[in-house]
């Protein structure tokens, strides 16, 4: 032991890894051979002779060919009564003439391999010798990708006929084994279940003939999805770390070039509108500045709306105008609503509804609104009050959305500390203390909650050095 813990310490991992390998599969009398047989039988005897002492299994496929005689291959295994010996026959299929014959037989085949592997659940032995040249690159092709301990050619000169003339073969030296290595396989389809794929069988159960047949492809097409998914990882390994998720590397060439080919507002807003999105920045005041949104606000008021401003004159193709807008214009646009609308109870109720539906048509699906509540307070309503009315709002659709979904919308609040001109900070320390006193009393993640402070206004470096001074985190 410690000699080996010795050589050990010489190795890197992968070496140790390496070395491992091998004894998993190797071990006597626990392996099994898998080979197929076309009209020269000898092959099976003679690729059983490689390793006689270790094969506690053999298995054989082949077609139901009338040319294909299985009693010496039958007879020779009865000599070896404690080896499990199968002969699985395709039935109804002779030969091997078109595409599609050899399609059907790689199905086959690679439902009889990787039923045979998950049963023994080691890589098994895989002679090449057995067949046509199609049936033997089929069967290659199974052990590359299931995997397979050892991979062997036998060749014997001059060919034995009998059953004798190959045990003779064999204790002359004449049969000549040719190794073409391992095969790791992928195991993605090495552990796929074999259940799901079964092969339907026509014979008697207990014998060593097996009469089985397929009525689909489909794991040789779940082969290909997977190896063209592979080779897509394997060619995009460089490109992954430059896009925004590793995933997109593995989308098919003519997908990855659409994604790369600018927007088309005539083909993609459908698109982007179903995109899922987070909104980070979002003003209440903001929204339904104009138009029916704006109506409809206006017509939940529960109060007077003589003192209110008319509705803005908006821009010539508002919302996308061709011209640029000066940012006077701009900042105008929102003088149809904002604290004079919002100081109003059910105006700010159907606002908040509104710009909820909003968000669920536009499927974002977590929103940060931010919201001035001290400028919307009324002789009757403090900023504590209008607060957990926006809450409470925003909570009451939150939990609608949820209940009638397909999906809702998590909405936060976040409250805006306004900078005026004069070094005035009297607005930022109510709005500080509101926002911390909110997250005291509401800290369940699944509620609509205040999550942050703004700064608006004036850029004044005083309030930013009030900030700091307080060591605020809300």
């Amino acid at each position: 032991m410690l000699g080996l813990n010795c050589d050990l310490l010489r190795l890197n991992k992968l070496q140790v890894f390496a070395r491992s390998v091998p004894d998993h599969h190797l071990m006597t009398n626990s392996s099994i051979l898998l080979c197929t047989m076309g009209q020269s039988w000898q092959v099976v005897p003679e690729a059983f002779l490689y390793r006689p002492k270790q094969f506690a299994e053999v298995h054989c496929l082949t077609t139901s060919s009338d040319k294909i005689n299985p009693e010496p291959v039958t007879e020779f295994f009865q000599r070896y009564p404690k080896v499990r010996f199968t002969l699985s026959q395709l039935s109804d299929f002779t030969d091997l003439k078109t595409n599609e014959d050899h399609q059907l037989f790689e199905e086959v085949l690679f439902r009889w391999y990787l039923q045979h592997l998950r049963a023994a659940e080691r890589l098994p032995f895989v002679c090449l010798a057995g067949g046509y040249k199609s049936i033997s690159a089929a069967l290659q092709k199974a052990a590359g990708l299931f995997g397979a301990a050892e991979i062997f050619h036998v060749l014997a000169e001059p060919p034995p006929q009998t059953l004798e003339e190959i045990e003779q073969a064999a204790g002359s030296g004449r049969l000549m084994f040719i190794s073409l290595g391992a095969e790791p396989g992928w195991g993605r389809l090495r552990n796929l279940d074999p259940k799901a794929f079964l092969l339907e069988q026509q014979s008697p159960a207990g014998g060593p003939l097996i009469g089985v047949s397929v009525h689909n492809r489909a794991l040789g097409e779940l082969i290909r999805d997977n190896l063209d998914l592979i080779s897509r990882r394997a060619e995009a390994w460089d490109q992954a770390e430059d896009l925004p998720f590793a995933s997109l590397a593995l989308w098919q060439p003519r997908d990855a070039a659409w994604l790369h080919a600018p927007l088309d507002a005539d083909i993609d807003t459908d698109w982007i509108r179903l995109l899922p999105k987070i909104e980070l920045h979002c003003h209440l005041g903001g929204f339904a500045t104009h138009g029916e949104l704006l109506k409809q606000v206006r017509d939940a008021a529960a109060q007077s709306t003589a003192a209110w401003t008319e509705p803005p004159t908006l821009p010539k193709d508002w919302p996308l105008p061709r011209e640029p807008i000066s940012l006077e214009h701009y900042m105008n646009l929102g003088n149809g609503t904002g604290r004079k609308l919002l100081k109003d109870f059910g105006c700010l109720s159907r606002h908040i509804e509104l710009l909820y539906q909003h968000l669920l048509d536009d499927r974002v699906i977590y929103a940060e609104i931010r919201c001035s509540p001290n400028n919307y307070t009324t002789a009757d309503r403090s900023a504590w009050q209008v607060l957990e009315q926006i809450r409470a709002a925003f909570q009451r659709c939150m939990d609608d959305a949820k209940a009638s979904g397909p999906w809702f919308c998590h909405v936060n609040l976040i409250v805006i500390a306004t900078r005026k001109q004069g070094g005035d900070l009297s607005d930022i320390s109510r709005h500080l203390a509101l926002a911390i006193t909110s997250s005291q009393h509401t800290s369940e993640s699944d509620c609509c909650r205040v999550v942050g402070v703004d700064l608006a206004g004036y850029e004044a470096v005083d309030a930013f050095s009030f900030l700091f001074a307080m060591q605020i985190t809300v």
